[in-house]
């Protein structure tokens, strides 16, 4: 099993039971969140997409591989749902301030 930072892992968990109130905890108020090309700023339009996205296609995730640095903790993820191409391997880069989730960057 791999050991990723309590704040990752909470994510990850939260994520998986699609509680997005939980998934949120997670996060600085200020968070930022990347994906497929939108940027998502603060907690209300981080859980909106949280949201939207499990809604669209729910999905689990997976860590596969974790590296963490002084700045920056880059997580592998293989991502199963029903969608074309599952299951899909991504890579999160975490960025942590106060034991919380204050970036998060997806891409493939």
């Amino acid at each position: 099993m791999l050991s990723l930072p309590t704040p990752l892992a909470a994510y990850m968990q939260a994520v998986n039971a699609r509680n997005t109130a939980a998934a949120l905890r997670c996060f600085t108020p200020q968070a930022h969140v990347h994906d497929d090309g939108h940027h998502y700023h603060g907690q209300a339009e981080i859980g909106a997409w949280l949201t939207r996205t499990q809604q669209a296609t729910p999905f689990t995730q997976e860590a596969t591989h974790v590296e963490a640095a002084a700045a920056e903790t880059v997580v592998t993820l293989r991502v199963t749902g029903r969608f074309p191409c599952s299951p899909l391997t991504l890579q999160a880069d975490f960025r942590l301030a106060d034991d919380l989730i204050r970036d998060l960057r997806l891409h493939g």
